[in-house]
């Protein structure tokens, strides 16, 4: 059971890991033994956590797929600057850990419309609604039937994506 919450959040973190770096130009992966190999972003065109393995599928059609087992480490080089794109001061969730409701919060920086997904840490859609902002509203979140963890929630603005992570006591 611990072994496998440890893949669990091994395959999270490297999740979040090549989300939020997907502008690095390069990256690299490091068996046990420490032989490195690189793979170029431009030349992936997935990384794919599936049955215990990483799996990576190449613009030329190749597909890699290395158990976790095996995996050391996984790195990524010459980062590019990007601005971040994000809602300034907009939105708000709390309370937060929470136990049955999430209040969402959005302010006077959103546009008029926003669209917010909640995701389980291993991608899963479990929640999608569109929201009309008028500005200052407060709207209410049931996660009474949502298992204990962490959620990862997305809001759209049209322009802009802001994310939160929500905590389920």
């Amino acid at each position: 059971m611990i072994i496998n919450i440890k893949k669990t959040l091994i395959c999270s973190v490297l999740m979040l890991m090549i989300a939020g770096f997907a502008q690095a130009q390069s990256f690299y992966l490091f068996d046990k033994s420490g032989t490195k190999t690189s793979y170029s972003i431009e030349e992936t065109r997935s990384l794919s956590f599936v049955n215990s393995s990483l799996t990576i599928k190449m613009n030329s059609g190749e597909v890699y797929s290395i158990p976790f087992a095996d995996l050391w480490k996984m790195t990524f080089k010459n980062f590019t600057n990007v601005q971040k794109n994000e809602i300034t001061n907009s939105v708000t969730v709390f309370p937060n850990p929470a136990t049955d409701y999430v209040n969402i919060s959005l302010g006077a920086d959103a546009t008029e419309m926003l669209d917010v997904k909640v995701r389980t840490i291993d991608g899963k859609l479990i929640y999608h609604q569109n929201y009309k902002n008028n500005f200052d509203d407060t709207y209410q979140l049931n996660i009474t039937d949502w298992k204990k963890g962490v959620y990862i929630m997305h809001i759209y603005d049209g322009k802009k994506t802001e994310v939160k992570r929500i905590i389920k006591k």
